[in-house]
């Protein structure tokens, strides 16, 4: 392990115990007692489609915030090359309890042949929180993707944490983790 995934890791723990304050508030759990989202009633329920609603995010830094709704825009509207370009080449990618290969083979083997769903996909963001330290930013967003596959009509809950850095005056993301689960109706 390179010396600086170490320090991400060690980052990410530090963000995550940070950032437990944000989703200290009352719980909303689904039918199965989980907890789908925070209870926090300016941000609840918004539809967005395909794109972050910045209106409903907690991110106030400008380049932070532009660079998030471009990584959005790029995933949901089939830019492969921009999506990848959003990435340090170190970065870790932990998806559904799984930590991937690479970043490459993430890309290539996962990520570039879901992104014609993705284009088609709509994505709710029922709560998004952020933590700035300096040049280091974790995002922590839920929400809903919905999308279409075989003319059967799918609903996830998912929720990421994107551990983002800012070197050389660029924002990159050194970290992403997704799990999601299907909606129960």
């Amino acid at each position: 392990m390179k010396k600086t995934s170490r320090g991400w890791y060690l980052l990410v723990a530090i963000f995550a115990a940070g950032i437990v304050f944000m989703f200290a508030m009352e719980p909303v759990p689904d039918s199965d007692g989980h907890v789908v989202e925070n209870a926090i009633p300016s941000r609840e329920n918004q539809p967005v489609p395909g794109v972050v609603n910045a209106a409903g995010s907690s991110i106030q830094e400008p380049e932070l915030r532009a660079f998030i709704e471009r990584f959005y825009t790029a995933l949901h509207g089939d830019d492969f090359e921009s999506v990848s370009a959003s990435f340090a080449e170190d970065a870790t990618i932990f998806e559904n309890g799984i930590r991937e290969q690479s970043l490459a083979v993430y890309l290539e083997k996962h990520l570039k042949p879901e992104m014609a769903v993705m284009k088609s996909a709509s994505r709710q963001i029922l709560n998004q929180e952020a933590a700035l330290m300096g040049d280091h930013a974790l995002i922590a967003t839920s929400s809903i993707l919905s999308f279409s596959v075989e003319g059967k009509q799918l609903n996830f809950h998912s929720v990421e944490t994107l551990a983002l850095a800012k070197k050389t005056g660029r924002w990159a993301i050194q970290h992403a983790h997704w799990s999601s689960r299907p909606v129960q109706n």
